[in-house]
């Protein structure tokens, strides 16, 4: 096991903290003012490449590893942990797909969920 960062994930951990600093510190306030979802801005994580970590390639996605989901989402949650989970949900509500869904459904959904054009979400629920 490594204990150190390679240098893709160095080069990550640049890219999600300049991201982090550039759209998200200047809203955090805002956003936990008025407590409110921050779509805009997960849309443009997308938009950025942020969203393409936890897709496979042959979706559109980067194809990367979870420990590189996990330095992105530190990298956000440094700056705001509202914006970190909302980043993280991607990751929770993608996995399905990625994992159980059917070719189809795969090729229609993904590719828009790695560029932020498509949010996807994860609910949970008992019987009681």
């Amino acid at each position: 096991m490594e204990y150190f960062f390679s240098d893709n994930e160095k080069r990550l951990k640049q890219k999600a903290r300049a991201i982090a600093e550039k759209l998200i510190l200047p809203i955090r306030d805002e956003l936990d003012e008025k407590a409110r979802f921050p779509l805009e801005l997960v849309k443009e994580m997308g938009r950025q490449g942020l969203l393409k970590i936890f897709i496979p390639e042959e979706y559109g996605g980067s194809g990367a590893k979870i420990m590189d989901m996990c330095i992105a989402c530190e990298e956000i949650a440094r700056i705001c942990a509202g914006a970190a989970t909302a980043y993280a949900v991607g990751a929770l509500g993608s996995g399905p797909i990625v994992h159980y869904a059917n070719e189809e459904q795969r090729k229609k959904y993904l590719p828009k969920i790695a560029t932020g054009e498509l949010l996807c979400a994860f609910a949970l629920t008992e019987a009681s």
